[in-house]
């Protein structure tokens, strides 16, 4: 199975504010939602009670999205808003603008965030700022056309891991990540990073690129204690496929690396199989397979009526 990152996804402080924040900001396209609650829900997301609501928005491409998880049960607690980008976790993500000084221009005017200024990094300009979560956001030049209807376009996640070896063995050789670049352009004079040491590597994704640091200077904090995917902040990445057989073989193949599922693949009549996993190092990887006729139940073309009953049908049943 050829690596496809298929989803990003968050837990937001408030679903309804984040989705308005990056539907009204980064015109992305809300194609519905979802509630989230049941035996199948906690088995799969490893927490007892997990109970939460839904947003999905896309970008311009088939098979792709930003999931948005308000939780209720378990309580969140903050975590992007706490955590430096070297501290370990998901650290960042990653868009892509056709206008870069005209989507900061409009960023300033709305007050955003955590905004920084333009600054060039290898010959390329960029910004961050944050998200209503805290959420660190990178956004760069778009490297080929934005489709119409749409403003931007979700390219790379960055993580902080304890050891860069062993994640590269979760995310390179396990999931099949083929490598970019094994000393990637250092982007930390974005967010004003202290001069210090890491090492890091760029894998290509699929549909978008992975860049995976490890730091010795400045020393990044652990995860914090009682952490859970929950808080606040970056939740995990989902690797997608439309054949089972590929997902089945892609899922024991973590597994024989040290990836440790939450429970084994969970299917839906053989249209949908889900679970998550949790690398060596503590990083939450879903693993997803969507029939295209379920993609308006799941949250991969905007729903209409008969997709809405079919979601409510389903859930019944979980």
């Amino acid at each position: 199975m050829k690596p496809r990152m298929n989803q990003i996804a968050l837990s937001v402080v408030d679903r309804e504010a984040s989705k308005t924040f990056y539907a009204a900001l980064f015109k992305l396209a809300h194609v519905g939602g979802t509630h989230f609650t049941g035996k199948v829900t906690e088995q799969v997301q490893g927490m007892p009670g997990a109970t939460s609501d839904v947003a999905w928005l896309m970008d311009d491409r088939e098979f792709f999205q930003l999931e948005l998880f308000q939780f209720s049960t378990p309580v969140p607690r903050a975590y992007a808003a706490n955590r430096q980008p070297w501290d370990i976790g998901y650290s960042r993500l990653a868009v892509e603008v056709a206008d870069l000084p005209g989507f900061h221009a409009s960023c300033v005017a709305r007050g955003v965030q955590g905004l920084g200024p333009i600054r060039q990094v290898a010959g390329k300009d960029y910004f961050v700022m944050t998200d209503p979560n805290g959420v660190l956001i990178e956004v760069g030049r778009a490297s080929r056309p934005i489709g119409a209807g749409v403003g931007a376009r979700l390219v790379g996640v960055a993580l902080s891991v304890p050891n860069l070896g062993v994640a590269v063995q979760s995310f390179q050789h396990a999931i099949g990540c083929p490598l970019l670049d094994s000393a990637p352009a250092d982007k930390g004079v974005l967010w004003d990073e202290p001069p210090g040491e890491k090492r890091s590597v760029l894998l290509d994704a699929g549909t978008c690129w992975l860049e995976i640091s490890e730091y010795q200077n400045p020393a990044p904090a652990p995860w914090p204690a009682g952490y859970r995917i929950s808080d606040h902040g970056l939740l995990n990445v989902a690797f997608g496929s439309r054949d089972a057989g590929e997902l089945r073989g892609l899922y024991q193949r973590m597994v024989a690396a040290g990836f440790r599922p939450n429970t084994e693949l969970v299917s839906s009549a053989g249209q949908v199989l889900v679970t998550y996993l949790n690398d060596p190092q503590g990083f939450n990887v879903e693993l997803l397979m969507v029939k295209p006729w379920l993609d308006g139940v799941m949250g991969f073309r905007p729903a209409n009526w008969f997709d809405r009953i079919l979601m409510k049908i389903m859930m019944a049943f979980v």
